[in-house]
C-alpha cells in the first residue's frame, strides 16, 4: 500500500502504548494525529500532530485507535468521538477492559454510525515495537476487519480475528490468566534454582524452548535473575484490576481457577506492601527477598 493510500490514524490516549503505535505507524508512512488528557511532547517530536479532542479525531482521521487507562475515560472519549463521527468511521478500542463494557461501547458507537472494533494486545509497548506482540481483533462485521487488515498487519504480523465484539477481550483474559500464573511459577522456580546455587540466568538459557519454558520465563525471568526491573511493563495495581475481572468471569461461567486464585494472592499482597507501581516480575522479591 502506497503512503498516499494509507488512512489517517487518530490515537486517543498518547501514553506509552500510544507513543509506540505512533512510532510504528509513522515509520510505515501513515499520517498520525492524537488527542490526550495530558500533553506529551514526544508525540510531536516523532512527527505526529495533536488535535483538540476526540471529536476532532473523528472528523480528521479515518480510523481511531483508543488506548486509555480507564473505562470512565473511554466512555467519555467515545461519546466525544461520536459527536464528530460520520458514517463509515472506524473506532478501535485497544484498551484492556471488561468484555461487557466493550460490548456496551460497541452498541453505542454502532448506533452512532461508527464501526466498533474490540482489540487487545498481548505484550506491552516495547514488545509491540520489537514486533513480538500479538493483536486480537473482535468485530461483529468482518468486512470492517478486512478493511482494517492492512493497518493491523502494519502494527504487527501476529494478529488474529477472534470473532464478535467481546471475543478479543475474553481471549486477552485467558491469556492474562496464564501469564499471571506463569509469572509466579517462574519466580518460585528461579528462587529454588538460586537457593540450590544455580545461576538463574544460565537456568533460563538452558530451559528456554523446553517443556518448562514460557514467555514469563524468557521475558520476565531475566529481570528477576538480575533483580533489575526497569520501568514497569505491567504493574501490580493494574494486574489486580484485571485479576478481579478474570475471577468475576470465571464465577459467571462456573470455571474453577484454583491456580489463578493462589497466584493472585501475591499480587494482592504486593498492594498491601505498597508495591502498586512495581512490575509484576517483582513478585520475585516477595518470594526470594535478598
Amino acid at each position: 500500500m502506497s503512503d498516499k493510500n494509507r488512512p489517517i490514524v487518530g490515537i486517543i490516549g498518547v501514553g506509552k502504548l500510544g507513543l509506540s503505535l505512533a512510532r510504528i505507524l509513522l515509520s510505515k508512512g501513515y499520517g498520525v494525529i492524537g488527542a490526550s488528557l495530558e500533553h506529551n511532547a514526544e508525540f510531536e517530536r516523532l512527527g505526529a500532530r495533536y488535535v483538540e479532542d476526540a471529536t476532532a479525531i473523528a472528523t480528521q482521521s479515518d480510523i481511531a485507535i483508543e488506548c486509555v487507562g480507564s473505562e470512565s475515560a473511554a466512555s467519555h472519549l467515545g461519546q466525544a468521538y461520536l459527536a464528530g463521527a460520520a458514517a463509515g468511521k472506524v473506532y478501535v478500542s485497544l484498551s484492556t477492559f471488561h468484555p461487557d463494557f466493550k460490548e456496551e461501547q460497541s452498541r453505542l458507537l454502532d448506533a452512532g454510525g461508527a464501526a466498533y472494533v474490540d482489540a487487545t494486545i498481548s505484550g506491552g509497548p516495547a514488545r509491540l515495537e520489537a514486533g513480538e506482540a500479538t493483536l486480537f481483533v473482535g468485530c461483529d462485521d468482518k468486512t470492517v476487519v478486512d478493511r482494517c487488515a492492512p493497518l493491523f498487519s502494519d502494527m504487527t504480523n501476529r494478529w488474529y480475528y477472534t470473532g464478535e465484539v467481546g471475543s478479543a477481550s475474553k481471549l486477552k483474559l485467558v491469556n492474562n490468566a496464564l501469564g499471571f500464573v506463569h509469572n509466579v511459577a517462574v519466580a518460585e522456580a528461579l528462587a529454588l534454582a538460586e537457593k540450590m546455587k544455580l545461576d538463574p540466568l544460565r537456568v533460563i538459557e538452558f530451559l528456554a524452548g523446553g517443556t518448562g519454558s514460557s514467555t514469563a520465563l524468557t521475558v520476565r525471568g531475566p529481570l528477576m535473575a538480575r533483580r533489575d526491573y526497569g520501568p514497569p511493563s505491567g504493574d501490580m495495581a493494574g494486574a489486580v484490576v484485571v485479576l478481579d475481572v478474570m475471577l468475576e468471569m470465571a464465577q459467571k461461567h462456573d470455571a474453577h481457577m484454583t491456580l489463578l486464585e493462589q497466584a493472585g494472592k501475591f499480587y494482592r499482597r504486593a498492594l498491601d506492601e505498597g508495591r502498586h507501581g512495581q512490575d509484576i516480575a517483582q513478585v520475585y522479591e516477595m518470594i526470594n527477598p535478598r
